[in-house]
């Protein structure tokens, strides 16, 4: 994600990792996670590294989808991804 970032604040788009609910720069983070031609669509990409302040994130799926789930909605999703959660936000 870090490379995708500098990338975008080349080309002039660094708003595109700004969160537009805490005014954040780069408020997102994913996970190296290896994908292969049998990754499903869904598996999961990036996420906001915060919920917001209805507890919802946004999260990033392999094929472009954002999807706005709750908490326990997410910490499903990454576990079906294979990915350990983060810590639980304060």
């Amino acid at each position: 994600l870090e490379r995708l970032r500098a990338d975008t604040v080349k080309l002039g788009a660094e708003d595109v990792f700004r969160c537009p609910c805490s005014g954040d720069d780069f408020s997102y983070e994913g996970f190296p996670k290896q994908m292969t031609s049998n990754s499903g669509s869904q598996l999961v990409l990036a996420w906001d590294k915060q919920p917001h302040p209805d507890g919802r994130r946004n999260v990033v799926t392999v094929d472009g989808h954002v999807s706005q789930v709750d908490e326990a909605s997410f910490r499903k999703w990454l576990e079906e991804s294979g990915v350990s959660p983060p810590p639980r936000p304060r």
